[in-house]
Protein backbone atom coordinates (compact mmCIF):
# COMPACT_ATOMS: atom_id res chain seq x y z
CA UNK A 1 0.00 0.00 0.00
CA UNK A 2 1.26 3.49 -0.76
CA UNK A 3 0.00 7.05 -0.53
CA UNK A 4 0.10 10.03 -2.87
CA UNK A 5 -0.39 13.60 -1.70
CA UNK A 6 -1.53 16.36 -4.06
CA UNK A 7 -1.43 20.09 -3.41
CA UNK A 8 -3.45 22.56 -5.47
CA UNK A 9 -4.15 26.27 -5.19
CA UNK A 10 -7.38 27.81 -6.38
CA UNK A 11 -8.10 24.65 -8.37
CA UNK A 12 -4.70 24.49 -10.10
CA UNK A 13 -2.12 21.78 -9.51
CA UNK A 14 0.94 22.87 -7.49
CA UNK A 15 2.70 19.55 -6.92
CA UNK A 16 2.27 15.92 -5.94
CA UNK A 17 4.37 13.28 -4.26
CA UNK A 18 5.11 10.10 -6.15
CA UNK A 19 2.77 7.26 -5.19
CA UNK A 20 5.70 5.10 -4.08
CA UNK A 21 7.32 7.78 -1.90
CA UNK A 22 5.03 7.35 1.11
CA UNK A 23 4.49 3.80 2.30
CA UNK A 24 2.83 4.10 5.70
CA UNK A 25 -0.10 6.00 7.13
CA UNK A 26 2.22 7.43 9.79
CA UNK A 27 4.53 8.91 7.10
CA UNK A 28 1.52 10.31 5.25
CA UNK A 29 0.16 11.90 8.42
CA UNK A 30 3.51 13.51 9.28
CA UNK A 31 3.85 14.94 5.78
CA UNK A 32 0.26 16.21 5.67
CA UNK A 33 0.77 18.05 8.96
CA UNK A 34 3.89 19.76 7.58
CA UNK A 35 2.26 20.62 4.27
CA UNK A 36 -0.80 22.00 6.04
CA UNK A 37 1.45 24.58 7.76
CA UNK A 38 3.32 25.43 4.56
CA UNK A 39 0.22 25.58 2.33
CA UNK A 40 -2.69 26.91 4.42
CA UNK A 41 -6.25 26.56 3.23
CA UNK A 42 -6.79 30.23 4.14
CA UNK A 43 -4.45 31.11 1.24
CA UNK A 44 -6.38 28.99 -1.27
CA UNK A 45 -4.42 25.72 -0.98
CA UNK A 46 -6.12 22.33 -0.95
CA UNK A 47 -4.35 19.10 0.02
CA UNK A 48 -5.63 15.65 -0.89
CA UNK A 49 -4.30 12.20 -0.13
CA UNK A 50 -4.94 9.00 -2.06
CA UNK A 51 -4.19 5.47 -0.95
CA UNK A 52 -3.16 2.99 -3.60
CA UNK A 53 -3.48 -0.73 -3.02
CA UNK A 54 -1.87 -3.04 -5.54
CA UNK A 55 -2.28 -6.77 -5.66
CA UNK A 56 -0.27 -9.08 -7.79
CA UNK A 57 -1.49 -12.35 -9.20
CA UNK A 58 1.16 -14.97 -9.87
CA UNK A 59 1.40 -16.11 -13.47
CA UNK A 60 1.94 -19.86 -13.87
CA UNK A 61 5.14 -20.78 -15.72
CA UNK A 62 3.11 -22.50 -18.42
CA UNK A 63 1.57 -19.11 -19.34
CA UNK A 64 4.89 -17.30 -19.76
CA UNK A 65 6.07 -16.66 -23.28
CA UNK A 66 9.79 -17.13 -23.70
Amino acid sequence: MSYEINVSKNGRHVFATHEKSINTLREATDIILRLDKAFPQSEGYFITISRKVVSYVPVPDKDLVM
